[in-house]
């Protein structure tokens, strides 16, 4: 053998025994495309990508689309895999795709996929819209509330405290973060129906009637800074698809009520008309406890127990009726009401127990209450929006109208007794009869561009203009014994008219870089207010230009990892309840006064937030500070010499307030998912300027555990628990509170019936309770609802749609090795 021959065949031997460690590293593969919506074009941000294996459906790779709708996941092993793509309000996409050794290229294009509004029913088929429950953008997040069956046969309430953040306590009032100074939205806009209180509309609107909730901590100059802790935005269902379909829902709470729900939609051609209708009757009992230390230099400590119950008997109902108009392909005109009626009667009594008491010594009274409140409104609302032929540039004009109207009537009977049960009718009883009326009215119009410059530049601007008018006129009289006759009493009867105007331009600018996103903005607004006092002529003025900067910065190293950092300063007008400066009778040993001379509270709120994506779990980690000037406080001053607590508002020096929260998202088996959040903070206020060194500074925390298991028969169960511990306040501390709710619920009749179990605070053990130290005394205070409710419901679905494509659309044909349908 020649030596050319040789070294031939020793190169073949050599590249023989050296292939089998080539191939050892199989090639890897890259895939892409972007997520669009299919009616308007635009782009998906923040949609989620997920590929799994086709042998065990077990997570390979998964993605959030960027400011573009666009993904991409690298390195990926050959294989048969699933493509899931979702986002909340829309039909979860899945095909299929195959990287082969051989044959595939390396980068797998998908193109643009167009997603569908979510539907139930499709030609005649269920489709599974399988959110998630929660979902996470630059500056919000938002919460799919159907998927909450612990929430079925209640109202809006009972959806915001099962949602992370949020708390209620035991009266119904919404706090955000350990805050209640938040903003509530109805589909974006204030309501007059929220009422004085800012609870009718929620307790009387039915948990079916709402499609997501959206909180917002750290809003952008796009939004109403109002709500020093953030916006809290309750979305409604409307349904955009073709066809007829609707719900019927029915349930009852035994023997403390009752209610039911109804929707129906109808689409065909360029018109769609939809409706929601609730009603709710429902009875709660109420318990009040009260312990009063007096100290006065040189006598005995004098003691006022107080011991109370109540009864309130509610009804209510709402109906929403709407219309969307596509005038042409790119313009559409809406229009939409509220309507909201409620009813509730009241009675209560409160025993007031004196003991060693200088100005009341020894004595017993019981104060009986029977009261009526009778509350309507209504919102209008028209919408033009006009969608341009490059994607993403919208105009959208807004206007809106919302009135509320709230009569209440008191009688008050206060009665010397011997004891619990023999009166002294040596004192007769002392009668009062009180009218109070509100009226509520809010006007606004809105005017929002859009403009991308590029794919990765858009800028956005805007107008709007709020005014508002508020109309309070009490009457009080009291029952004169020598001419067995009411008569007016003018140092109560007053009438307080508040109108101010808030007037708004804004701009901001957003932009992808690499896998970087920044957005910035400024809202600058003009407030004016003034408020009269009828009886008497006092006017009261105020009017001032405020900014409001906002920036944003977002940060995507990798597939799994997500970094947001955000700044915003808002503001907190007070109310007209604190700014009244009538004062409040209800309990005449516990006054409350209104201060018209209040200023706005502005704060400035800083967030910095990680997002990891592990296999089955999802964790969010957010650092926040917020420090506000010149807060709005309660306090509380008691005259030793008359035995009244007197409690008004005023500006304090400042507040600080920073900590920590965690949320995890889960699915780690098919069966069982779960939501866990908690929230670490601190809260330190300066009040020095209304009383020295008066102030607090307390660590507190709060969580909240929510889970579902899938069971056989076609059934899941629900847990949620909450829990929040006692922290410091000005003048002294919270108590804690705690809540537990169960939910069983089985689908029936091809998944078009569902019956649904629920259990609210079986253990009876949410509360309101605060402990008070000042200056003459200590009280401790405690007041209990009866949260308990043991629940029954039933909804039926019905109706079909009927879509103009069955199949989603894509812009680019598919591949050979890739199968996109349903």
């Amino acid at each position: 053998m020649n030596s050319s021959k040789l070294h031939f065949l020793i190169l073949i031997l050599f590249i023989s025994s050296i292939n089998p460690i080539f191939a050892q590293q199989p090639p890897s593969f890259t895939l892409k495309g972007k997520i669009a919506d299919e009616t308007t074009g635009n782009p998906l941000e923040f949609a989620t990508v997920a590929l799994k294996k086709m042998r065990d459906s077990s997570l390979v790779s998964g993605s959030i689309t960027d400011m573009k709708g666009d993904f991409m996941l690298e390195n990926l092993p050959p294989g048969g895999y699933f493509v899931e793509l979702a986002f909340i309000g829309y039909e979860k996409y899945t095909g299929k795709v195959v990287f082969r050794p051989q044959g595939s290229a390396p980068v797998n294009d998908l193109g643009i996929i167009k997603l569908k509004p979510s539907a139930k029913l499709l030609e005649g088929a269920e489709i599974v819209a399988d959110k998630s429950f929660a979902m996470n953008n630059i500056d919000r997040k938002t919460y799919n509330t159907d998927q909450l069956a612990v929430t079925t046969g209640g109202n809006v309430n009972d959806i915001l405290e099962n949602l992370p953040s949020v708390e209620l306590d035991a009266d119904g009032n919404v706090s955000l973060r350990g805050n209640e100074n938040v903003t509530i939205l109805i589909d974006g806009r204030p309501s007059g129906l929220t009422g004085s209180g800012g609870k009718s509309l929620l307790e009387s609107l039915p948990a079916s009637a709402i499609e997501k909730v959206e909180v917002i901590t750290n809003p952008s100059a796009k939004y109403d800074p109002d709500g020093i802790s953030g916006i809290i935005n309750i979305i409604t269902k409307k349904n955009k698809l073709t066809g007829l379909t609707g719900s019927v829902g029915l349930n009852t709470n035994f023997d403390k009520g009752y209610g039911g729900s109804a929707a129906i939609n109808y689409r065909k051609g360029k018109l769609n008309l939809y409706s929601n209708f609730g009603y709710n009757h429902n009875i709660r009992y109420s318990s009040t406890e009260s312990y009063r230390q007096t100290f006065i230099t040189g006598m005995s400590p004098s003691i006022l127990n107080q011991d109370g119950e109540g009864e309130s008997n509610n009804w209510s109902f709402n109906i929403k009726v709407g219309a969307d108009y596509n005038l042409t392909n790119s313009s559409t005109l809406s229009f939409s009401s509220i309507y909201n009626q409620s009813y509730r009667k009241n009675d209560e009594f409160l025993w007031y127990d004196f003991t060693g008491d200088i100005f009341e010594p020894d004595s017993l009274y019981r104060r009986d209450t029977e009261g009526t409140s009778d509350d309507q409104g209504f919102d209008l609302e028209l919408i033009f929006k006009k969608n341009f032929k490059s994607p993403g540039r919208l105009l959208n004009l807004q206007a809106t109208s919302s009135v509320n109207m709230e009569d209440n009537e008191d009688n008050f009977n206060q009665q010397v007794f011997f004891n619990e049960s023999i009166p002294n009718l040596l004192f007769p009883a002392e009668r009062q009869h009180d009218l109070y009326a509100e009226e509520n009215i809010i006007y606004t119009f809105a005017a929002d561009y859009e403009h991308p410059i590029s794919e990765d530049k858009k800028i956005e601007g805007g107008y709007k203009s709020t005014l508002r008018n508020i109309d309070n006129d009490f009457y009080s009289e009291y029952f004169d014994e020598t001419t067995g006759e009411f008569i007016n009493n003018t140092e109560l009867t007053n009438r307080f008219v508040y109108d101010d105007g808030v007037h708004a331009v804004y701009a901001q600018y957003r932009q992808s870089v690499g896998k970087f996103g920044i957005q910035a903005g400024l809202r600058s607004e003009y407030a004016e207010r003034e408020s009269e006092l009828i009886n008497t002529g006092e006017n009261f003025k105020k009017d001032y230009f405020s900014f409001f900067p906002s920036a944003f910065l977002s940060w995507k190293p990798d597939l799994k990892w997500q970094f947001k950092a955000s700044y915003s300063r808002r503001i907190n007008r007070p109310r007209t309840g604190q700014l009244n400066p009538f004062a409040n009778y209800d309990d005449p040993l516990n006054i409350r006064t209104g201060n018209p001379d209040l200023d706005p509270e502005y704060t400035d709120s800083y967030e910095v937030e990680g997002n990891r994506i592990f296999n089955k779990i999802n964790v969010t980690v957010t650092l926040y500070y917020r420090y506000t000037h010149d807060p709005i406080q309660r306090y509380r001053f008691f005259d030793v010499t008359t035995g009244i607590a007197n409690v008004s508002f005023q500006n304090i020096n400042s507040a600080e307030n920073y900590g920590l929260e965690l949320i995890l998202n889960g699915n780690v088996f098919k069966w069982w998912s779960f939501t866990f959040s908690s929230n670490l903070y601190q809260n330190t206020i300066d009040a020095s300027n209304i009383e020295a060194d008066l102030g607090s500074s307390d660590i507190s925390a709060s969580a909240r555990i929510f889970t579902t298991f899938k069971l056989p028969y076609q059934s899941d169960l629900q847990i949620t628990y909450f829990y929040r511990a006692p922290f410091e306040v000005p003048q002294g501390y919270l108590k804690d509170m705690h809540m537990t709710s169960f939910a069983l619920s089985k689908r029936l009749l091809k998944d078009k019936l569902t019956a649904t179990f629920r259990v609210s605070d079986p253990f009876n053990s949410q509360r309101f309770g605060i402990n008070l130290d000042g200056p003459g005394y200590t009280q401790d205070f405690i007041r209990r609802r009866d949260t308990r409710t043991f629940t029954f419901a039933l909804n039926w679905r019905f109706g079909e749609l009927r879509d103009r494509d069955a199949r989603p659309k894509r812009e680019s044909a598919p591949r050979e090795d890739m199968d996109m349908g349903m």
